[in-house]
């Protein structure tokens, strides 16, 4: 598959838009700033369908702008203890593209609003 920010969008275009829009904007910030994630990382976000997590990493990993580094134990009252991958950041430009792109898609209530999360390297 390609890096492109086309792909992304048509594979955008075809799934739950707005569920994956906010989804892929926090978790490029949590990668940018942190350089790596779990999905404890954004278990935050409401979803509707929790598969959408899982795709929406895969096609990062697609993408070339993640890959998995490590099994991890989940340490948050959600998780259960469950294993879960650790995803490191490899493409960082990529990344910003990825969020300046949701931020023209997302509509400003589903932007995150907290200082923690508007905090970008």
């Amino acid at each position: 598959m390609t890096k492109s920010i086309k792909h992304w969008e048509q594979w955008f275009l075809d799934h739950r838009a707005d569920e994956i829009a906010v989804l892929a904007f926090e978790s490029c910030r949590v990668l940018l700033r942190k350089g790596s994630m779990t999905a404890e990382d954004v278990h935050h976000i409401p979803v509707k369908n929790p598969s959408v997590r899982g795709a929406l990493m895969k096609q990062l990993k697609r993408m070339e702008l993640v890959t998995k580094t490590a099994i991890v134990e989940g340490s948050t009252k959600q998780s259960h203890g469950h294993a879960m991958y650790k995803w490191r950041l490899i493409n960082p430009q990529l990344a910003r593209e990825l969020i300046n792109r949701c931020e023209q898609l997302l509509i400003p209530a589903q932007k995150p609003s907290s200082e923690k999360q508007m905090e970008l390297l």
